[in-house]
């Protein structure tokens, strides 16, 4: 089975959408699928390149994308609503008959009135078209569904396959004390996610003076346009000695953090489905995180995950000093969760089979302007 997916971005920016596309890719190769990941350049120059089996071809321009899904692939499977390239993989698709699959992961609003303004066109308009293209669409929990039938999505057309990680692959990365490469002198609180203004790192920033007596806050994450404003607000309220902020670590270096973390949060406004979160539990971590998109269903009856009402900076310095008087003792309770209910060895299969069946039954979508 040759598959083509499609997304503005992909190695080496590994963001979490990436690096789902990165660990979905493993699996389908594992299961003996040629997978090929189409995408724009990013510091890297455009053409043909492989990564671990994974083969990636990097367009300067859109249109381009016409070209690459006439060769020979047998389903094409796109990535992120709302933009352009998405849209045109979909459409080229269509048009060279190949069936097709649509993951939006989420529906973030813009920061701005500008931007906010922007994508409630988009889903006026590109996106309901986006659905109509897609044989089927793919969904991670019951907030991702709702949002996509508020845009015009068919239910019959939604297959639930959860946002999963690759637990083989993260069995094999080497875990190392990173403490002192990192200038960690003492236990820490450990935040994964880019420096963007929908993670609210100035308020994880802001809360951890309640625990500059007991723990350092390790932040790891490519910058997303507020990295250096989180860098002058540490400055500003002298927590340089606390506060570790560190742009690109090594992934191993990421795993071994989750696996001393004494809790790893996240405080986002939006998110969809959080591999940071998937990622953290495997390597026995507890988790705290902001009540939103598809987290308080991965965690709502669980005893090594909690959340917080978005923003709440009293509930959410309660809810982590609970979790870390609690300590690591549900470690392997979360580690065994994640590879039951969220691991690519589980849904690696559901998502081949999805394929399959659609390109066996002949699904080639339905007109985009179709009732429109």
């Amino acid at each position: 089975m040759k598959v083509l997916v499609a997304n503005r971005y992909f190695y080496p920016y590994l963001g979490g959408v990436e690096f789902h596309i990165m660990n979905m890719a493993f699996k389908l190769i594992e299961q003996g699928c040629d997978v090929t990941v189409v995408c724009l350049p990013y510091k890297a120059s455009s053409g043909s390149d492989e990564f671990n089996g994974i083969k990636i071809r990097r367009i300067n321009h859109t249109h381009e994308l016409f070209k690459v899904v006439r060769e020979g692939f047998d389903i094409c499977h796109v990535h992120m609503p709302r933009n352009m390239f998405s849209f045109t993989a979909l459409v080229a698709a269509k048009l060279s008959g190949i069936a097709t699959v649509f993951s939006p992961h989420c529906f973030y609003p813009g920061g701005s009135l500008l931007k906010r303004a922007g994508k409630e066109a988009c889903d006026q308009t590109l996106t309901p078209m986006m659905f109509r293209l897609a044989d089927r669409t793919i969904y991670s929990s019951k907030s991702d569904l709702d949002d996509a039938l508020k845009r015009g999505l068919q239910k019959e057309r939604a297959v639930k396959i959860p946002n999963s990680v690759f637990c083989k692959e993260l069995s094999q990365v080497p875990i190392k004390d990173i403490r002192k490469k990192y200038g960690l002198n003492r236990p820490f609180i450990l935040h994964v996610g880019r420096f963007d203004w929908v993670k609210n790192v100035d308020f994880i920033i802001k809360a951890h003076k309640g625990f500059i007596e007991t723990h350092d806050l390790l932040m790891i994450g490519q910058d997303g346009g507020e990295l250096n404003t989180a860098r002058q607000l540490v400055n500003e309220l002298g927590m340089n000695n606390y506060i570790k902020i560190i742009e690109r670590a090594p992934f191993p270096d990421i795993c071994s953090a989750y696996s001393l973390a004494d809790v790893t949060v996240l405080a986002s406004t939006y998110e969809g489905f959080p591999t940071v979160l998937l990622e953290a539990l495997y390597f026995g971590s507890p988790v705290v995180s902001s009540d939103v998109g598809g987290v308080p269903h991965m965690l709502c009856d669980i005893d090594y995950g909690h959340c917080y009402e978005v923003k709440d900076m009293t509930q959410y310095i309660k809810t982590l000093k609970e979790t870390i008087s609690r300590g690591r003792t549900a470690a392997k309770a979360g580690h065994d969760f994640i590879k039951e209910c969220y691991s690519w060895e589980v849904n690696g299969p559901a998502m081949y089979k999805l394929y399959s069946e659609l390109i066996n039954n002949g699904f080639k979508g339905t007109s985009p302007f179709a009732g429109a």
